[in-house]
C-alpha cells in the first residue's frame, strides 16, 4: 500500500507528464491555428499546468505540515523540561522567577498525575491551522511534579515586575508633581515634554523597545517624587527676595530656586521637612501601588539625581525612628530597596563634610571612620567625568579602589539579543562607580562651560538607562547565568503572557483603546479584545482583520459531500462552493466538521464580536473568532484561501491574520474609573494592564459585560 507521500508524488508525476505532453503537442503551432481552434489547445496546456501546480502545492503543504509537526514533537520533549526548571528557580535567583517552556502544561485533575501537554496552538502560520485548546494558566506545583530536563532550549518567562521611584535634585521640577501624571491625557502629555521626568521616562521606553523588545517581559512602573515645592511653600522665597540686592537678578533667582535647596537641606529644620515629606511620599505611593495591584510581588528601586541622591542616601542609611547627629528623625521605609541608582551624586563630599570619613594620619590609605553603605541590595553611582557635582564612592568603601568602569555605549548593541547584551555588561554589576559617556571636552576651556550640561546629562544618557534596564531584568540574567555556568547553550526567551494567537477563542468585545505605558505614563492607541477568561491586546487592528471573500450559512438544510479524493462541495439554499484540501485526510476532517455543525442545528447568528469603537479597515472583518475549524483550502483556480467554519457559517477569507502572537491578561480582578472611562485589569501576580475607552456607550457595554463575567471581580474606584 502506497504511503500518503508516495500518492502525492505520484500525482505530481502524472500531472507533470500530462503537462509535458500537451505542451510538446502545442510546440510549433502557429497563433492563427490556435485562434481557428477556439484556443482549445492552449486551454488544455493551461489546465494541465494548473493541475500540475496544484499537485505540487498539495505535496508541499503535506511536507511542510510534517516538518512543523516534527518540530512540535521536539517541542513536546522540551515542554517536559518545565518542572525541573521551575523546581530549581529558587536556587537560580532570590527573586524566584518561574520559568516554563513555551507551550503550557495543563494542571492535573484530581486523582490524575499523568496529565499530558496540550497540542501546539499553531501548526503552521501560513497553513491557517490553529489549536483549539484553551490557554489555561497553570500552577507551578503541577509543573514541579514532573521530572524534566533542567536546561530547555526555550524558556517562557514570568513577568518581571518592578516599581522605580525617581527623586529629583535641586530646583523646580513641575513634572515630578503627582497631578502632572495621575490623569494624564493627550493634553498633559504635550505639556510635559520639556521636564526631566518625561525625558527619562521616554528614554526608558525607547531603550526598552529597542533593546529588550518583546523578548523580556519587564513591567516597569516609574513614579516620581517631588520635594522642592514643600520647602518653598514655607515662605522662604519671600524672605529671600526681601534680603536680595538689586544687582545680578538672574543669578540670584537661580540661587533662590536651586542653590538654596542645598543650604535648606543642610539645616535641621528644613532637612527634617524634606526627609519626612520624601519618606511619606515613598511609603504612600508604595501602599497605593499595592492596593492598585493586588498580588504584586515585584521589587522596588530608587533612581535619584544630585541632591535627591543625598536625600535617598540619608533615608537608606538610617533605621526607622533613628535620629541623626544633627537631630533629624527618620521615619523609615515600608519596603526593601533592591537597587539604588545615584546619578550626579554629591554623596561622597557630603559624607566628607559631615565627618563620616577621614584619613588616618599615619596611613594615607586608611580611613578613621567608615562610609555608611545604604540599605539596599545593589548600589550604583553614575558619574559624568565633567560633572563637578558628582564624586566617587568606591574609594570610601575600599582601599586601593580601581578606576571607575565605563558604561559601554548603547550603539554597541544594535542587533544583539538580551543574552548577548548581558554578556557584555554584566561584569559591571559588581562595581559601584560607573562613568557615563565622556564628551571629549575634558582638559579644555570648554570643560568649564560644559559643566552645567554635564550635570543634566544623566536624564538623557542611553547607556545609563540601558544599564539600569539590564539590572531591573536581573531575574532573567540569573536564568541565563545558570546556563552559562553549566556550559549549556543559552535558551531562546519569550514572555509567558505573549501567547500564540488562535481564532478558536470566543470573543465578545473588541475596540480601539488608549493603553497606558506604566514607565512613561503615556497613552497609546491599540486594540483590545475581551474573551470569557482573558483580555487580549494587539498593537493594530490591521494585524487581526481579514478580507472576507464569501460566506455560506450552515443550517439543517446544508449538504456537504466529497467530489473527488481531495475536494468537497458545500451547498445551502442554492449557494454552493467547491473546496480542495491538500490531502484526503484533511478533506474528510472538513466534511466531518461541517456535518457535526449541521447535526447541531444551531439557530441564529454566530454571536459575533461587538466592535463598537473599533475602526476596521474597509472590507475587513474579524468574524472568524469562535472558529470550529480553520485551514488553507483551494477555491476554484485561485491560490489557497483561509477558510473558517464557525457554529453557523462557512467563510472564505483572502488570507489568515498576520498576527502570530498577542498579549494575554487574566480577567480576574478589574478596577474601573467611571469618570475617565478607564479599566485596569490586574493579573494574579499583580501585573496590570490599563486602558481607556473613547465614549460612554462603549464604556458602559464593556462595564456591563465584565460585571456579568463569572470569572471576574470588579471594583469601582473612587475617582474624586
Amino acid at each position: 500500500m502506497m504511503t500518503e507521500l508516495e500518492i502525492l508524488v505520484e500525482k505530481v508525476h502524472q500531472h507533470a507528464t500530462t503537462a509535458k505532453e500537451v505542451t510538446a503537442g502545442l510546440a510549433g503551432t502557429s497563433i492563427s491555428r490556435i485562434d481557428s481552434s477556439d484556443g482549445k489547445p492552449l486551454a488544455k496546456v493551461v489546465e494541465a499546468l494548473n493541475d500540475c501546480s496544484s499537485a505540487i502545492q498539495k505535496a508541499l503543504d503535506w511536507y511542510y505540515q510534517q516538518v512543523e509537526q516534527a518540530a512540535n514533537d521536539e517541542e513536546q520533549d522540551i515542554v517536559t523540561a518545565a518542572a525541573t526548571v521551575a523546581a530549581s528557580a529558587d536556587a537560580l535567583s532570590p527573586r524566584n522567577v518561574q520559568q516554563v517552556t513555551l507551550d503550557e502544561i495543563p494542571s492535573p485533575t484530581a486523582g490524575n498525575t499523568n496529565s499530558t501537554r496540550s497540542p501546539p496552538r499553531l501548526v503552521r502560520a501560513n497553513a491557517g491551522v490553529y489549536d483549539e485548546t484553551d490557554d489555561a494558566q497553570n500552577s507551578p506545583t503541577s509543573r514541579r511534579s514532573i521530572e524534566v530536563d533542567p536546561y530547555p532550549s526555550r524558556v517562557a518567562l514570568e513577568t518581571v515586575n518592578h516599581l522605580m521611584f525617581v527623586i529629583h535634585g535641586i530646583g523646580e521640577h513641575a513634572d515630578f508633581k503627582d497631578g502632572h501624571w495621575n490623569n494624564d491625557g493627550p493634553q498633559n502629555q504635550r505639556q510635559g515634554h520639556s521636564g526631566k521626568s518625561r525625558l527619562l521616562r521616554d528614554l526608558f521606553r525607547t531603550m526598552r523597545e529597542t533593546y529588550l523588545s518583546e523578548e523580556i517581559p519587564l513591567a516597569l512602573d516609574i513614579q516620581s517624587v517631588e520635594w522642592h515645592e514643600q520647602v518653598h511653600a514655607t515662605g522662604v522665597d519671600a524672605i529671600f527676595d526681601d534680603i536680595s540686592p538689586d544687582g545680578s537678578q538672574k543669578l540670584r533667582q537661580f540661587n533662590k530656586h536651586a542653590f538654596m535647596d542645598l543650604l535648606y537641606y543642610a539645616s535641621p529644620a528644613f532637612g527634617q521637612l524634606v526627609v519626612s515629606h520624601v519618606t511619606a511620599q515613598l511609603n504612600t505611593k508604595y501602599q497605593r501601588f499595592l492596593a492598585q495591584h493586588p498580588g504584586w510581588s515585584g521589587h522596588v528601586s530608587i533612581f535619584a539625581h544630585s541632591l535627591g541622591s543625598v536625600i535617598a542616601y540619608d533615608i537608606l542609611t538610617h533605621e526607622r525612628d533613628q535620629v541623626s547627629a544633627n537631630g533629624i528623625s527618620f521615619p523609615g521605609l515600608d519596603f526593601p530597596v533592591e537597587f539604588f541608582f545615584a546619578a550626579g551624586s554629591p554623596v561622597p563630599i557630603m559624607a566628607l563634610s559631615r565627618g563620616h570619613v577621614g584619613h588616618n594620619i599615619s596611613s594615607s590609605s586608611s580611613f578613621l571612620k567608615g562610609f555608611p553603605r545604604p540599605q539596599c541590595a545593589h548600589y550604583f553611582n553614575f558619574i559624568q567625568p565633567s560633572d563637578p557635582i558628582s564624586y566617587r564612592v568606591e574609594p570610601l568603601l575600599m582601599e586601593n579602589a580601581p578606576p571607575p568602569a565605563a558604561l559601554p555605549l548603547a550603539d554597541m548593541y544594535p542587533k544583539q539579543s538580551f543574552a548577548e547584551m548581558i554578556e557584555t555588561i554584566d561584569h559591571l554589576s559588581t562595581r559601584v562607580d560607573l562613568y557615563t559617556k565622556r564628551q571629549g571636552r575634558e582638559g579644555t576651556m570648554l570643560e568649564l562651560a560644559y559643566a552645567p550640561l554635564s550635570h543634566k546629562s544623566y536624564w538623557s544618557s542611553p547607556e545609563l538607562v540601558l544599564f539600569v534596564l539590564a539590572q531591573l531584568c536581573r531575574p532573567v540574567t540569573d536564568i541565563l547565568q545558570r546556563y552559562t555556568a553549566a556550559e549549556k547553550p543559552l535558551p531562546s526567551l519569550l514572555p509567558r503572557r505573549f501567547v500564540r494567537f488562535t481564532p478558536h477563542k470566543k470573543m465578545t468585545l473588541a475596540t480601539k483603546a488608549l493603553v497606558r505605558d506604566p514607565s512613561t505614563a503615556t497613552w497609546h492607541p491599540q486594540t483590545v479584545l475581551l474573551g470569557s477568561k482573558h483580555l487580549y491586546n494587539v498593537a493594530a487592528i490591521r494585524d487581526l482583520a481579514c478580507t472576507k471573500q464569501w460566506s455560506i450559512p450552515i443550517t439543517p438544510q446544508t449538504i456537504v459531500a466529497a467530489t473527488d479524493e481531495t475536494s468537497f462541495k458545500v451547498t445551502t439554499d442554492g449557494t454552493s462552493a467547491i473546496l480542495s484540501a491538500s490531502t484526503e485526510i484533511l478533506r474528510d476532517e472538513w466534511i466531518n466538521a461541517i456535518q457535526q455543525r449541521i447535526a447541531a442545528k444551531t439557530k441564529g447568528g454566530n454571536g459575533g464580536v461587538c466592535i463598537d469603537g473599533l475602526e476596521l479597515p474597509p472590507g475587513r472583518s474579524i468574524d472568524y473568532f469562535g472558529a470550529v475549524k480553520t485551514s488553507m483550502l483551494t477555491y476554484g483556480w485561485s491560490k489557497p484561501k483561509w477558510v473558517v467554519l464557525t457554529k453557523t457559517q462557512l467563510t472564505c477569507y483572502d488570507a489568515c491574520p498576520v498576527v502570530e502572537r498577542w498579549w494575554q491578561y487574566a480577567v480576574t480582578t478589574v478596577f474601573v474609573q467611571e469618570a475617565h472611562f478607564q479599566f485596569r485589569f490586574v493579573s494574579p501576580d499583580g501585573t496590570a494592564f490599563m486602558f481607556r475607552l473613547s465614549d460612554v456607550t462603549t464604556f458602559n457595554k464593556w462595564k456591563v459585560t465584565i460585571q456579568d463575567s463569572k470569572y471576574c471581580n470588579m471594583t469601582i474606584e473612587d475617582h474624586a
